[in-house]
């Protein structure tokens, strides 16, 4: 890992990692946050009608290219977590055709 606190940066890190998420969700060990405080999660599931398979097919076709940071989570509790941010263009049930979207993942 480069420096700034060992948070990933070069491409071949984050292809590393971009792997081991796609193999987690092949596996099916994966989850879309959806408690009190991932609410945000629920309604943009609801509003685009994202079932599983659609939740696999976003998270299967993230790329390299999709990454923007690295993030230490900042609640004290989870400080350990390193928060991957993707932002694909996503193709999703709007009259716009599609639309990009953040996604922050985790490994846990």
């Amino acid at each position: 890992m480069s420096d700034n606190n060992n948070l990933p940066s070069s491409k071949e890190e984050i292809k590393t990692i971009l792997n081991r998420i796609k193999n987690c969700v092949k596996l099916g060990k994966y989850s879309v946050e959806n408690n009190i405080n991932r609410q945000e999660n629920t309604d943009f599931l609801l509003a685009y009608n994202i079932d599983t398979r659609k939740e696999r097919e976003i998270l299967l076709n993230i790329t390299v290219e999709d990454f923007s940071e690295a993030l230490r989570n900042i609640k004290p509790r989870y400080s350990h977590e390193i928060l991957y941010l993707f932002a694909p263009w996503v193709s999703l049930d709007t009259l716009e055709g599609g639309r990009g979207i953040d996604l922050f993942i985790c490994e846990v």
